[in-house]
């Protein structure tokens, strides 16, 4: 065989598998959604025990609501009952009430600009400030406002532990009537230990599934009060949704003093095995900068 026989045979056969690696580059990026923005939602709003006894469902979505619209900067909004009502079917009283309840219970604060005192806006329009989640006692269950304001720097400082939900989910989300509010609480529960430059979706020792066995933290089934059966068939509603699917990587146990963890990897590694983790479909671009 020539040399330069050769040399074609080696062009043609590195040109195939460019464009095979293209291709399958496409494919994987045609199942993400990238977001610019994300909304950080607080744990506490996913922990049924907390969640279930301080709001109700009307409750539940107007507060994601305006956690949605929320000024992330200064922690508030205007936006009222009209927008609401394309997310969740509330009439102008029912409306009033259950901002009225978020107000009583420590979650929102709201403002109509031609109440002020100087009288210096006649503006009709109604500011509401969404507040830190409340401390709340099961045993005695007492809430306790925390009467600070939600914005980046008092998430930060208070060191509040939180989910970063691709906006655009978020907005889909809420829109959705057809899955449960215990099905989008384990939405943004995944998005928790979401780590997509890390692990190309939530984190393995969470959820992972190998062959039809999927595996469940227990902390999944404390957080939410469910038990594994729910869990999994609601894992299957938000894959039918649109919401998440399943990956194929390679993971491997790693041991560091009496911690054992798995590990994702993307080849082939001594001792690891092919499994499937979730990955969120909304991803938001700053965690695979």
């Amino acid at each position: 065989m020539t040399k330069k026989i050769e040399e074609e045979i080696i062009e043609r056969t590195t040109s195939i598998c460019t464009e095979k690696n293209k291709k399958e580059e496409i494919k994987i990026e045609n199942r993400i959604n990238w977001s610019d923005n994300f909304i950080i939602i607080e744990r506490r709003y996913i922990s049924k025990p907390y969640a279930s006894n301080i709001l109700d469902e009307g409750e539940w979505n107007k507060l994601m609501h305006f956690q949605l619209m929320v000024n992330f900067n200064f922690g508030n909004t205007f936006v009222g009952r009209n927008d609401f009502k394309d997310y969740y079917p509330c009439g102008p009283k029912s409306y009033k009430n259950i901002c009225k309840t978020l107000e009583d219970k420590g979650l929102i604060v709201q403002e109509r600009l031609a109440d002020r005192a100087d009288k210096s806006n006649e503006n009709k329009l109604t500011i509401t400030k969404v507040l830190l989640a409340p401390l709340y006692d099961p045993e005695t269950e007492a809430r306790i406002p925390q009467n600070i304001t939600k914005t980046s720097k008092s998430i930060d400082f208070m060191m509040e532990h939180y989910a970063k939900v691709p906006k655009e989910c978020l907005e889909e989300m809420l829109r959705d009537m057809k899955i449960s509010i215990d099905c989008k609480k384990l939405l943004i529960l995944l998005y928790r230990f979401n780590e997509y430059k890390l692990f190309s979706g939530v984190d393995p020792n969470l959820i992972y599934r190998v062959g039809n066995e999927v595996h469940i933290h227990p902390r999944v089934e404390d957080s939410l009060q469910l038990s594994e059966y729910q869990i999994k068939e609601m894992i299957g509603q938000l894959e039918t949704g649109g919401y998440i699917y399943w990956n194929k990587v390679h993971i491997y146990e790693e041991c560091f003093d009496m911690d054992r963890r798995l590990r994702v990897s993307t080849a082939i590694v001594e001792n690891s095995w092919e499994a499937e983790i979730v990955t969120p479909v909304y991803q938001w671009k700053g965690r695979v900068a």
